[in-house]
Protein backbone atom coordinates (compact mmCIF):
# COMPACT_ATOMS: atom_id res chain seq x y z
CA UNK A 1 0.00 0.00 0.00
CA UNK A 2 1.34 3.85 -1.00
CA UNK A 3 0.82 5.03 2.50
CA UNK A 4 3.44 7.65 1.96
CA UNK A 5 1.87 8.86 -1.67
CA UNK A 6 -1.30 9.19 0.12
CA UNK A 7 0.63 11.96 3.00
CA UNK A 8 1.81 13.60 0.19
CA UNK A 9 -1.31 14.03 -1.74
CA UNK A 10 -3.15 15.13 1.53
CA UNK A 11 -0.80 18.09 2.09
CA UNK A 12 -0.83 19.12 -1.47
CA UNK A 13 -4.85 18.62 -1.40
CA UNK A 14 -4.80 21.39 1.90
CA UNK A 15 -2.47 23.79 0.15
CA UNK A 16 -4.38 23.71 -3.34
CA UNK A 17 -7.55 24.30 -1.79
CA UNK A 18 -6.07 26.88 0.75
CA UNK A 19 -9.18 25.59 3.40
CA UNK A 20 -9.30 26.27 6.74
CA UNK A 21 -12.34 25.88 8.84
CA UNK A 22 -13.83 29.30 8.92
CA UNK A 23 -13.50 29.93 4.87
CA UNK A 24 -14.51 26.36 4.10
CA UNK A 25 -17.60 25.52 1.62
CA UNK A 26 -19.74 22.99 2.88
CA UNK A 27 -19.70 21.26 -0.24
CA UNK A 28 -15.87 21.06 0.02
CA UNK A 29 -15.78 20.17 3.48
CA UNK A 30 -18.00 17.11 2.50
CA UNK A 31 -15.86 16.24 -0.21
CA UNK A 32 -12.98 16.47 2.44
CA UNK A 33 -14.63 14.51 4.82
CA UNK A 34 -15.15 11.59 2.03
CA UNK A 35 -11.29 12.15 1.00
CA UNK A 36 -10.16 11.54 4.81
CA UNK A 37 -12.47 8.49 5.23
CA UNK A 38 -10.56 7.12 1.90
CA UNK A 39 -7.62 7.49 3.51
CA UNK A 40 -8.30 6.21 6.29
CA UNK A 41 -9.58 3.08 4.89
CA UNK A 42 -6.79 3.10 2.34
CA UNK A 43 -4.47 2.93 5.26
CA UNK A 44 -6.28 -0.06 6.73
CA UNK A 45 -5.87 -1.81 3.98
CA UNK A 46 -10.07 -1.23 3.02
CA UNK A 47 -9.42 -0.78 -0.33
CA UNK A 48 -13.13 -0.85 -1.42
CA UNK A 49 -13.93 1.55 0.48
CA UNK A 50 -11.44 3.49 -0.14
CA UNK A 51 -12.42 3.63 -3.59
CA UNK A 52 -15.96 4.58 -3.01
CA UNK A 53 -15.09 7.50 -0.75
CA UNK A 54 -12.36 9.03 -2.97
CA UNK A 55 -15.20 8.36 -5.63
CA UNK A 56 -17.67 10.53 -3.62
CA UNK A 57 -15.11 13.27 -3.10
CA UNK A 58 -14.42 13.53 -6.63
CA UNK A 59 -18.03 13.73 -7.29
CA UNK A 60 -18.85 16.55 -5.29
CA UNK A 61 -15.43 18.04 -6.17
CA UNK A 62 -14.47 16.81 -9.84
CA UNK A 63 -11.68 19.04 -9.23
CA UNK A 64 -9.95 17.21 -6.41
CA UNK A 65 -6.76 16.29 -7.55
CA UNK A 66 -5.69 14.66 -4.10
CA UNK A 67 -8.74 12.20 -4.42
CA UNK A 68 -7.92 11.87 -8.28
CA UNK A 69 -4.48 10.79 -7.18
CA UNK A 70 -5.66 8.56 -4.40
CA UNK A 71 -8.22 7.03 -6.12
CA UNK A 72 -5.49 5.87 -9.12
CA UNK A 73 -3.35 4.69 -5.77
CA UNK A 74 -6.54 2.58 -4.92
CA UNK A 75 -7.38 1.30 -7.76
CA UNK A 76 -3.47 0.07 -8.35
CA UNK A 77 -3.58 -1.73 -5.15
CA UNK A 78 -6.48 -3.89 -5.52
CA UNK A 79 -5.50 -4.38 -8.90
CA UNK A 80 -2.29 -6.24 -7.44
CA UNK A 81 -4.60 -7.88 -4.54
CA UNK A 82 -6.05 -9.56 -7.68
CA UNK A 83 -2.85 -10.28 -9.37
CA UNK A 84 -1.78 -11.71 -6.59
CA UNK A 85 -4.78 -14.37 -6.12
CA UNK A 86 -4.32 -14.98 -10.05
CA UNK A 87 -7.93 -13.40 -11.29
CA UNK A 88 -6.00 -11.29 -13.66
CA UNK A 89 -9.40 -10.49 -15.43
CA UNK A 90 -10.11 -8.01 -12.85
CA UNK A 91 -6.36 -7.02 -12.21
CA UNK A 92 -6.13 -5.80 -15.69
CA UNK A 93 -9.83 -3.82 -15.02
CA UNK A 94 -8.53 -1.98 -11.66
CA UNK A 95 -4.92 -1.13 -13.69
CA UNK A 96 -6.57 0.35 -16.06
CA UNK A 97 -8.87 2.60 -13.87
CA UNK A 98 -5.62 3.00 -11.89
CA UNK A 99 -3.94 4.59 -15.16
CA UNK A 100 -7.31 6.49 -15.71
CA UNK A 101 -7.03 8.40 -12.92
CA UNK A 102 -3.06 8.83 -13.00
CA UNK A 103 -2.10 8.39 -16.31
CA UNK A 104 1.79 8.96 -15.37
CA UNK A 105 1.84 5.60 -12.72
CA UNK A 106 4.49 4.20 -14.70
CA UNK A 107 4.24 0.76 -12.06
CA UNK A 108 0.48 1.05 -13.16
CA UNK A 109 1.58 0.54 -17.00
CA UNK A 110 4.23 -1.80 -16.09
CA UNK A 111 2.05 -4.16 -13.78
CA UNK A 112 -0.60 -4.26 -16.54
CA UNK A 113 1.73 -5.47 -19.07
CA UNK A 114 2.74 -8.12 -16.54
CA UNK A 115 -0.28 -8.98 -16.25
CA UNK A 116 -1.14 -9.19 -19.87
CA UNK A 117 2.02 -11.45 -20.23
CA UNK A 118 0.84 -14.16 -17.62
CA UNK A 119 -2.40 -14.11 -19.79
CA UNK A 120 -0.30 -15.00 -23.03
CA UNK A 121 -1.37 -11.51 -24.75
CA UNK A 122 2.38 -10.74 -25.76
CA UNK A 123 1.59 -7.65 -28.36
CA UNK A 124 -0.79 -5.88 -25.00
CA UNK A 125 2.28 -6.27 -22.66
CA UNK A 126 4.59 -4.87 -25.16
CA UNK A 127 2.82 -2.12 -25.34
CA UNK A 128 2.04 -1.28 -22.16
CA UNK A 129 5.95 -2.39 -21.21
CA UNK A 130 6.75 0.74 -24.03
CA UNK A 131 4.35 2.79 -22.70
CA UNK A 132 5.97 2.20 -18.49
CA UNK A 133 9.13 3.45 -20.01
CA UNK A 134 8.14 6.13 -22.01
CA UNK A 135 7.47 7.63 -18.30
CA UNK A 136 9.98 5.74 -16.41
CA UNK A 137 13.25 4.98 -18.66
CA UNK A 138 15.34 3.18 -15.48
CA UNK A 139 12.69 1.08 -15.09
CA UNK A 140 14.56 -2.12 -15.53
CA UNK A 141 12.30 -4.92 -14.43
CA UNK A 142 10.65 -3.08 -17.62
CA UNK A 143 13.36 -3.64 -20.09
CA UNK A 144 13.89 -7.21 -18.81
CA UNK A 145 10.21 -7.79 -19.50
CA UNK A 146 9.51 -6.27 -23.21
CA UNK A 147 12.81 -8.18 -24.17
CA UNK A 148 11.51 -11.59 -22.73
CA UNK A 149 7.87 -10.90 -24.62
CA UNK A 150 9.64 -10.05 -27.67
CA UNK A 151 11.41 -13.48 -26.97
CA UNK A 152 8.33 -14.67 -26.84
CA UNK A 153 6.79 -13.20 -29.58
CA UNK A 154 9.52 -13.93 -31.92
CA UNK A 155 9.72 -17.95 -30.62
CA UNK A 156 5.74 -18.04 -31.82
CA UNK A 157 6.30 -16.24 -34.69
CA UNK A 158 9.03 -18.81 -35.39
CA UNK A 159 6.67 -21.68 -34.49
CA UNK A 160 4.75 -20.75 -36.67
CA UNK A 161 6.83 -20.79 -39.71
CA UNK A 162 6.23 -16.54 -39.99
CA UNK A 163 10.27 -15.91 -40.14
CA UNK A 164 10.18 -12.51 -41.14
CA UNK A 165 7.83 -11.51 -38.00
CA UNK A 166 10.15 -13.41 -35.74
CA UNK A 167 13.80 -11.96 -37.20
CA UNK A 168 11.61 -8.23 -36.01
CA UNK A 169 11.03 -9.79 -33.29
CA UNK A 170 14.52 -10.64 -31.80
CA UNK A 171 15.53 -7.36 -33.38
CA UNK A 172 13.58 -5.61 -31.12
CA UNK A 173 15.57 -7.56 -28.26
CA UNK A 174 18.58 -6.39 -29.84
CA UNK A 175 17.51 -2.49 -30.02
CA UNK A 176 16.75 -3.01 -26.24
CA UNK A 177 20.04 -4.86 -25.28
CA UNK A 178 22.64 -4.97 -27.95
CA UNK A 179 24.89 -7.25 -25.83
CA UNK A 180 22.55 -9.75 -25.54
CA UNK A 181 23.82 -13.05 -27.18
CA UNK A 182 20.69 -15.15 -27.13
CA UNK A 183 18.81 -12.31 -29.11
CA UNK A 184 21.42 -12.92 -31.75
CA UNK A 185 21.46 -16.57 -32.12
CA UNK A 186 17.55 -16.93 -32.00
CA UNK A 187 17.67 -14.16 -35.06
CA UNK A 188 20.00 -16.38 -36.35
CA UNK A 189 17.88 -19.18 -36.36
CA UNK A 190 15.07 -17.47 -38.50
CA UNK A 191 17.69 -16.14 -40.97
CA UNK A 192 18.65 -19.54 -41.61
CA UNK A 193 14.80 -21.01 -42.06
CA UNK A 194 14.00 -17.67 -43.82
CA UNK A 195 16.35 -18.71 -46.53
CA UNK A 196 18.98 -15.99 -45.91
CA UNK A 197 22.19 -17.92 -44.71
CA UNK A 198 24.65 -14.74 -44.88
CA UNK A 199 22.81 -12.68 -42.39
CA UNK A 200 22.17 -16.04 -40.08
CA UNK A 201 25.87 -16.76 -40.21
CA UNK A 202 26.31 -12.92 -39.35
CA UNK A 203 24.27 -13.36 -35.91
CA UNK A 204 25.64 -16.45 -35.27
CA UNK A 205 29.32 -14.96 -35.56
CA UNK A 206 28.22 -11.73 -33.53
CA UNK A 207 26.09 -14.13 -30.34
CA UNK A 208 29.78 -16.38 -30.23
CA UNK A 209 31.41 -12.86 -29.77
CA UNK A 210 29.37 -11.89 -26.87
CA UNK A 211 29.56 -15.40 -24.99
CA UNK A 212 32.55 -17.34 -26.46
CA UNK A 213 32.18 -19.87 -24.60
CA UNK A 214 28.47 -21.21 -25.31
CA UNK A 215 28.92 -24.52 -27.37
CA UNK A 216 25.21 -24.01 -28.68
CA UNK A 217 26.39 -21.17 -31.19
CA UNK A 218 29.36 -22.35 -32.92
CA UNK A 219 26.85 -25.69 -33.44
CA UNK A 220 24.38 -23.61 -34.92
CA UNK A 221 26.56 -21.63 -37.02
CA UNK A 222 27.93 -25.01 -38.14
CA UNK A 223 24.67 -26.17 -39.00
CA UNK A 224 24.49 -23.27 -41.21
CA UNK A 225 27.62 -23.82 -43.38
CA UNK A 226 26.61 -27.62 -43.44
CA UNK A 227 23.01 -26.52 -45.12
CA UNK A 228 25.40 -24.45 -47.68
CA UNK A 229 27.91 -26.71 -48.90
CA UNK A 230 30.84 -25.59 -46.87
CA UNK A 231 31.78 -28.08 -45.00
CA UNK A 232 35.15 -27.32 -44.13
CA UNK A 233 33.98 -24.35 -42.10
CA UNK A 234 31.22 -26.45 -40.75
CA UNK A 235 33.32 -28.71 -39.32
CA UNK A 236 35.67 -26.32 -37.60
CA UNK A 237 32.76 -24.87 -35.74
CA UNK A 238 31.84 -28.60 -34.89
CA UNK A 239 35.10 -28.99 -33.61
CA UNK A 240 34.93 -26.16 -31.18
CA UNK A 241 31.71 -26.93 -30.33
CA UNK A 242 33.03 -30.59 -28.87
CA UNK A 243 35.72 -28.69 -26.88
CA UNK A 244 33.11 -27.40 -25.08
CA UNK A 245 30.05 -29.51 -24.93
CA UNK A 246 31.87 -33.18 -25.36
CA UNK A 247 29.28 -35.24 -24.61
CA UNK A 248 26.60 -33.74 -27.03
CA UNK A 249 25.26 -36.42 -29.24
CA UNK A 250 23.77 -34.38 -31.09
CA UNK A 251 26.66 -32.43 -31.94
CA UNK A 252 28.74 -35.83 -32.78
CA UNK A 253 26.01 -36.56 -34.97
CA UNK A 254 25.73 -33.68 -36.77
CA UNK A 255 29.16 -33.36 -37.14
CA UNK A 256 29.19 -36.95 -38.84
CA UNK A 257 26.80 -35.83 -40.96
CA UNK A 258 28.64 -33.33 -42.54
CA UNK A 259 31.94 -35.25 -43.14
CA UNK A 260 30.11 -38.32 -44.74
CA UNK A 261 28.29 -35.24 -47.22
CA UNK A 262 32.08 -33.68 -47.63
CA UNK A 263 33.39 -36.96 -48.32
CA UNK A 264 30.83 -38.27 -50.79
CA UNK A 265 30.79 -34.81 -52.13
CA UNK A 266 34.37 -35.17 -53.08
CA UNK A 267 33.66 -39.05 -53.95
CA UNK A 268 31.10 -38.02 -56.62
CA UNK A 269 34.23 -35.52 -57.86
CA UNK A 270 36.67 -37.80 -57.96
CA UNK A 271 34.39 -40.81 -59.52
CA UNK A 272 33.12 -37.98 -62.30
CA UNK A 273 36.66 -37.06 -62.73
CA UNK A 274 38.41 -40.47 -62.56
CA UNK A 275 40.38 -42.00 -65.41
CA UNK A 276 43.03 -44.64 -65.83
CA UNK A 277 46.24 -44.18 -65.81
CA UNK A 278 47.20 -46.87 -68.27
CA UNK A 279 45.13 -49.07 -71.25
CA UNK A 280 44.84 -52.39 -70.07
CA UNK A 281 46.27 -55.06 -72.44
CA UNK A 282 44.23 -56.86 -75.04
CA UNK A 283 44.76 -60.22 -73.66
CA UNK A 284 41.98 -58.29 -70.57
CA UNK A 285 40.24 -57.61 -73.21
CA UNK A 286 39.72 -60.92 -74.90
CA UNK A 287 38.89 -62.02 -71.95
CA UNK A 288 35.60 -59.99 -71.92
CA UNK A 289 32.20 -62.09 -73.41
CA UNK A 290 28.63 -60.59 -74.56
CA UNK A 291 25.34 -61.55 -73.34
CA UNK A 292 22.90 -61.46 -76.08
CA UNK A 293 20.69 -58.65 -75.52
CA UNK A 294 23.73 -56.80 -74.07
CA UNK A 295 23.32 -53.05 -74.93
CA UNK A 296 26.49 -51.89 -76.35
CA UNK A 297 27.59 -49.12 -74.15
CA UNK A 298 27.97 -51.85 -71.37
CA UNK A 299 31.05 -53.00 -73.46
CA UNK A 300 33.04 -49.52 -73.56
CA UNK A 301 32.32 -48.92 -69.65
CA UNK A 302 33.29 -52.24 -69.12
CA UNK A 303 36.48 -51.43 -70.81
CA UNK A 304 37.05 -48.13 -68.86
CA UNK A 305 36.74 -49.50 -66.03
CA UNK A 306 39.11 -52.64 -66.73
CA UNK A 307 41.32 -50.09 -67.60
CA UNK A 308 41.31 -48.73 -64.53
CA UNK A 309 41.64 -51.86 -62.36
CA UNK A 310 44.94 -52.99 -64.37
CA UNK A 311 46.09 -49.04 -63.21
CA UNK A 312 46.26 -50.88 -59.70
CA UNK A 313 49.05 -52.77 -58.51
CA UNK A 314 46.84 -55.61 -57.02
CA UNK A 315 43.88 -55.27 -59.53
CA UNK A 316 46.50 -55.68 -62.40
CA UNK A 317 47.89 -58.81 -60.15
CA UNK A 318 44.23 -60.14 -60.23
CA UNK A 319 43.55 -59.49 -64.14
CA UNK A 320 47.36 -61.61 -65.39
CA UNK A 321 45.75 -64.32 -62.91
CA UNK A 322 42.53 -64.25 -64.82
CA UNK A 323 44.63 -64.20 -68.05
CA UNK A 324 47.22 -67.03 -67.09
CA UNK A 325 43.86 -69.27 -66.38
CA UNK A 326 41.86 -67.94 -69.10
CA UNK A 327 39.35 -67.02 -66.88
CA UNK A 328 36.12 -65.21 -68.83
CA UNK A 329 33.96 -62.09 -68.13
CA UNK A 330 30.67 -62.19 -68.87
CA UNK A 331 28.62 -59.22 -69.41
CA UNK A 332 25.25 -60.20 -68.32
CA UNK A 333 21.35 -58.37 -68.45
CA UNK A 334 20.27 -57.01 -65.36
CA UNK A 335 21.98 -57.88 -61.98
CA UNK A 336 21.08 -60.98 -60.60
CA UNK A 337 23.38 -63.32 -62.60
CA UNK A 338 26.61 -61.27 -61.27
CA UNK A 339 28.78 -63.80 -59.73
CA UNK A 340 31.75 -66.13 -60.39
CA UNK A 341 31.10 -69.66 -60.74
CA UNK A 342 32.93 -73.16 -61.76
CA UNK A 343 31.98 -75.69 -63.61
CA UNK A 344 33.43 -79.12 -63.29
CA UNK A 345 33.41 -81.48 -66.62
CA UNK A 346 34.30 -85.16 -66.00
CA UNK A 347 35.91 -87.08 -68.77
CA UNK A 348 35.27 -90.92 -68.69
CA UNK A 349 36.14 -94.09 -70.67
CA UNK A 350 34.14 -97.75 -71.00
CA UNK A 351 34.38 -100.76 -72.10
CA UNK A 352 30.97 -102.19 -73.50
CA UNK A 353 30.31 -106.32 -74.68
CA UNK A 354 29.87 -106.25 -78.00
CA UNK A 355 30.33 -102.71 -78.67
CA UNK A 356 26.24 -101.91 -77.05
CA UNK A 357 26.40 -103.22 -73.62
CA UNK A 358 28.63 -101.40 -71.27
CA UNK A 359 30.52 -103.04 -68.35
CA UNK A 360 33.47 -100.90 -67.13
CA UNK A 361 33.98 -97.67 -67.01
CA UNK A 362 36.62 -95.23 -64.95
CA UNK A 363 37.31 -91.71 -65.18
CA UNK A 364 40.11 -90.57 -67.20
CA UNK A 365 40.17 -86.84 -66.18
CA UNK A 366 38.33 -83.90 -65.34
CA UNK A 367 38.03 -80.05 -65.92
CA UNK A 368 37.36 -76.99 -63.98
CA UNK A 369 36.14 -74.06 -65.88
CA UNK A 370 35.95 -70.51 -64.18
CA UNK A 371 33.74 -67.85 -65.11
CA UNK A 372 33.20 -64.53 -64.25
CA UNK A 373 29.69 -62.97 -64.19
CA UNK A 374 29.00 -59.16 -64.45
CA UNK A 375 25.61 -57.37 -64.79
CA UNK A 376 25.47 -54.48 -66.99
CA UNK A 377 23.51 -52.86 -64.30
CA UNK A 378 26.60 -52.36 -62.17
CA UNK A 379 28.72 -51.61 -65.04
CA UNK A 380 26.44 -48.64 -66.07
CA UNK A 381 26.13 -47.73 -62.54
CA UNK A 382 29.86 -46.52 -61.75
CA UNK A 383 29.28 -43.63 -64.34
CA UNK A 384 25.13 -43.23 -63.61
CA UNK A 385 25.72 -38.95 -62.26
CA UNK A 386 22.16 -39.98 -60.64
CA UNK A 387 23.77 -41.89 -57.89
CA UNK A 388 25.46 -42.05 -54.92
CA UNK A 389 29.14 -42.12 -54.69
CA UNK A 390 28.43 -45.16 -52.60
CA UNK A 391 26.28 -46.92 -55.10
CA UNK A 392 28.98 -46.16 -58.17
CA UNK A 393 32.06 -47.13 -55.98
CA UNK A 394 30.02 -50.41 -54.98
CA UNK A 395 29.16 -51.42 -57.95
CA UNK A 396 32.90 -50.63 -58.97
CA UNK A 397 33.77 -52.71 -55.93
CA UNK A 398 31.53 -55.89 -57.47
CA UNK A 399 34.03 -56.20 -60.46
CA UNK A 400 37.42 -56.63 -58.12
CA UNK A 401 35.31 -58.49 -55.59
CA UNK A 402 34.44 -61.20 -58.27
CA UNK A 403 37.43 -61.36 -59.91
CA UNK A 404 39.06 -62.59 -56.18
CA UNK A 405 36.49 -64.88 -55.96
CA UNK A 406 37.56 -66.48 -59.43
CA UNK A 407 41.02 -65.96 -58.22
CA UNK A 408 40.47 -67.63 -55.34
CA UNK A 409 39.04 -70.68 -57.36
CA UNK A 410 42.28 -71.78 -58.78
CA UNK A 411 43.33 -72.30 -55.02
CA UNK A 412 44.27 -75.72 -54.50
CA UNK A 413 41.08 -76.86 -56.79
CA UNK A 414 39.13 -74.57 -54.29
CA UNK A 415 35.45 -74.02 -55.02
CA UNK A 416 33.71 -72.54 -51.75
CA UNK A 417 33.82 -69.13 -50.69
CA UNK A 418 33.12 -68.36 -47.33
CA UNK A 419 32.43 -65.63 -44.86
CA UNK A 420 36.21 -64.83 -44.87
CA UNK A 421 36.51 -64.45 -48.26
CA UNK A 422 33.37 -62.15 -48.80
CA UNK A 423 34.63 -59.77 -46.44
CA UNK A 424 38.15 -59.62 -47.62
CA UNK A 425 37.56 -59.80 -51.26
CA UNK A 426 35.02 -56.94 -50.19
CA UNK A 427 37.89 -55.37 -48.42
CA UNK A 428 40.14 -55.44 -51.34
CA UNK A 429 37.52 -54.06 -53.87
CA UNK A 430 37.26 -50.69 -51.47
CA UNK A 431 40.97 -50.27 -51.38
CA UNK A 432 41.68 -50.22 -55.40
CA UNK A 433 38.68 -47.84 -55.42
CA UNK A 434 40.38 -45.42 -52.88
CA UNK A 435 43.55 -45.60 -54.62
CA UNK A 436 42.41 -44.78 -57.60
CA UNK A 437 39.91 -42.43 -56.29
CA UNK A 438 41.85 -40.68 -53.57
CA UNK A 439 45.20 -41.33 -54.53
CA UNK A 440 45.87 -43.31 -50.89
CA UNK A 441 44.66 -46.51 -49.16
CA UNK A 442 42.05 -47.08 -47.13
CA UNK A 443 42.06 -45.66 -43.69
CA UNK A 444 41.96 -47.94 -40.63
CA UNK A 445 38.22 -46.48 -39.40
CA UNK A 446 37.25 -46.68 -43.11
CA UNK A 447 38.24 -50.48 -43.16
CA UNK A 448 36.68 -51.14 -40.32
CA UNK A 449 33.19 -49.62 -40.73
CA UNK A 450 33.69 -51.19 -44.29
CA UNK A 451 33.99 -54.65 -42.85
CA UNK A 452 31.33 -54.46 -39.98
CA UNK A 453 28.44 -53.34 -43.06
CA UNK A 454 29.89 -56.39 -45.58
CA UNK A 455 29.52 -58.70 -42.62
CA UNK A 456 25.59 -57.28 -41.90
CA UNK A 457 24.90 -57.31 -45.61
CA UNK A 458 26.26 -61.39 -45.47
CA UNK A 459 24.01 -62.27 -42.70
CA UNK A 460 20.67 -60.77 -44.34
CA UNK A 461 21.02 -63.66 -47.70
CA UNK A 462 22.55 -66.97 -48.25
CA UNK A 463 25.75 -66.16 -47.54
CA UNK A 464 25.17 -66.77 -44.18
CA UNK A 465 24.64 -70.35 -44.60
CA UNK A 466 28.56 -70.59 -45.78
CA UNK A 467 31.41 -71.35 -43.95
CA UNK A 468 33.59 -69.22 -41.87
CA UNK A 469 36.84 -69.67 -42.87
CA UNK A 470 38.53 -71.33 -46.15
CA UNK A 471 42.00 -70.00 -45.66
CA UNK A 472 41.67 -67.48 -48.30
CA UNK A 473 43.99 -64.70 -46.86
CA UNK A 474 46.63 -66.98 -46.62
CA UNK A 475 46.35 -67.78 -50.19
CA UNK A 476 45.48 -64.50 -51.75
CA UNK A 477 48.71 -62.87 -50.00
CA UNK A 478 50.48 -66.05 -52.35
CA UNK A 479 49.74 -63.92 -55.14
CA UNK A 480 51.29 -61.02 -53.29
CA UNK A 481 47.77 -58.82 -52.47
CA UNK A 482 47.38 -58.16 -48.91
CA UNK A 483 43.86 -57.18 -47.40
CA UNK A 484 44.28 -53.66 -46.23
CA UNK A 485 44.15 -54.22 -42.25
CA UNK A 486 43.57 -57.18 -42.49
CA UNK A 487 43.68 -57.25 -38.34
CA UNK A 488 40.54 -55.88 -38.31
CA UNK A 489 38.61 -58.49 -39.57
CA UNK A 490 40.87 -61.76 -39.63
CA UNK A 491 38.87 -62.86 -36.22
CA UNK A 492 35.43 -63.16 -38.24
CA UNK A 493 33.52 -63.72 -34.60
CA UNK A 494 34.73 -60.58 -33.11
CA UNK A 495 33.80 -58.52 -36.07
CA UNK A 496 30.48 -59.91 -35.40
CA UNK A 497 30.32 -59.11 -31.87
CA UNK A 498 31.20 -55.83 -32.71
CA UNK A 499 27.93 -55.35 -34.72
CA UNK A 500 25.69 -58.39 -32.56
CA UNK A 501 23.28 -55.39 -31.01
CA UNK A 502 23.23 -53.72 -33.75
CA UNK A 503 19.65 -53.54 -34.39
CA UNK A 504 20.09 -54.02 -38.44
CA UNK A 505 22.67 -57.05 -37.63
CA UNK A 506 21.28 -60.58 -37.43
CA UNK A 507 21.66 -62.95 -35.38
CA UNK A 508 24.12 -66.00 -36.69
CA UNK A 509 23.95 -69.35 -34.56
CA UNK A 510 27.21 -70.44 -35.96
CA UNK A 511 29.57 -67.29 -35.02
CA UNK A 512 27.14 -67.15 -31.66
CA UNK A 513 28.71 -70.35 -30.75
CA UNK A 514 32.47 -69.14 -31.39
CA UNK A 515 31.79 -65.87 -29.13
Amino acid sequence: MNISKILISLIFTLILFGFTPSSAHSQSNEAIDYYNKGISCHEKGQITLAIQNYNKALNLYSGFTGARYNLGIAYHDLANKYSQQGQYDLAIQNYKQAIKYNAEDASAYYNLAVTYDRTGQTLIAIENYKKSLSLNPELNNAKRNLCAAYFDLGNNYYSHKDFNSAIQAYNNVINIDPRDAQAYSNLGLAYSYNAQPDLAIKSYNKAISLDPMNGDFYKALADVYTNNNKFDLALMNYEKAMKLKPNDHQIIHNMQIAQRIKNDNELTRAVNDVKALQKAPKEVYELVKLDSGVKYISLIRCDEILDMIWSDPDGQKLLKTMINNKIPIKITQGVQDTNSKVQTKEYKQSVALLGLIPIYSWNTGSQRDILVNIGEDYILAFRNPNLSADQRIFAFHVFIHEFCHAVSSTFAKQDTSSLEEEISASMIGYNIASRLLRGRDLTKDEVYEYSQRCLQGILTDDHRLLPVYNNFNIQIQGYGITPPHLYLYRNIAELYRSIRLDPKTNRLDMLERML
